[in-house]
C-alpha cells in the first residue's frame, strides 16, 4: 500500500481499548466515475464517518479544507465498500462534518464553517468560525447525495423587519 495516498482503515475491538487492524476500507480513487476533484492525495482524511442512507452507504471525510462524500454499496460479508459516486458536500468553508439521527430517523449533518478573517481580527473578536445550520441528508436513486436545510430551522426565524436608511447629513452620504 506504499505511496497510494490517503485511506480510511477498518479496525475492530471487543472492548474499545485494544484495536486490531482488519483492512483498508476506502482509499483515494484517482480515476473513474467515483474520482474526487483534484486535491493533494497526501492530505489526511479527517473526521471520517460511514453510515447507511437509503439503499446506499455513505462515507464522509474532510481534506484540503473541504468535506467530501462517497456513496456506494457495502459488501457486509467482506466489509468492502464499493464506491459509486463522490463529490464535495458543500462548496463553502465547510469542514469536519458529523451526522446524527433525529427522532424521525433522518440523517442530520452539521459542519464547521471555518474562519476566513485575518488572524488578528478573530483574535480580537475572541471567537473563530461557527457551526452550520443542520441539514438533512438524503440520497437519490443514482447514489448522489442530496441535502436540504432542516425544516426546524424555519421555526427560528422571526418576522421580517424592513430597514429604511436615510442619508446622514454629517457625512453627505
Amino acid at each position: 500500500m506504499a505511496n497510494q495516498g490517503t485511506a480510511v482503515l477498518l479496525c475492530r475491538s471487543n472492548d474499545l481499548r485494544h484495536w486490531e487492524y482488519v483492512q483498508v476500507f476506502a482509499i483515494r480513487d484517482r480515476s473513474g466515475a467515483a474520482a474526487l476533484d483534484s486535491f493533494d492525495p497526501w492530505e489526511v482524511w479527517e473526521c471520517p464517518e460511514f453510515f447507511p442512507l437509503g439503499a446506499y452507504h455513505v462515507l464522509i471525510f474532510s481534506a484540503a479544507g473541504k468535506t467530501w462524500w462517497l456513496s456506494g454499496k457495502l459488501d457486509e460479508q467482506t466489509m468492502t465498500f464499493h464506491r459509486q459516486q463522490g463529490g464535495i458536500l458543500d462548496h463553502g468553508t465547510y469542514y469536519a462534518a458529523k451526522t446524527q439521527l433525529d427522532k424521525a430517523g433522518n440523517r442530520i449533518v452539521w459542519g464547521w464553517i471555518t474562519e476566513t478573517r485575518p488572524l488578528a481580527e478573530y483574535k480580537a473578536a475572541g471567537w473563530a468560525g461557527l457551526m452550520s445550520l443542520p441539514r438533512v441528508l438524503s440520497i437519490a436513486g443514482d447514489g448522489r447525495l442530496r441535502l436540504r436545510v432542516a425544516a426546524e430551522v424555519l421555526a427560528l426565524r422571526g418576522p421580517e423587519t424592513a430597514v429604511h436608511l436615510t442619508p446622514d447629513e454629517n457625512t453627505n452620504r
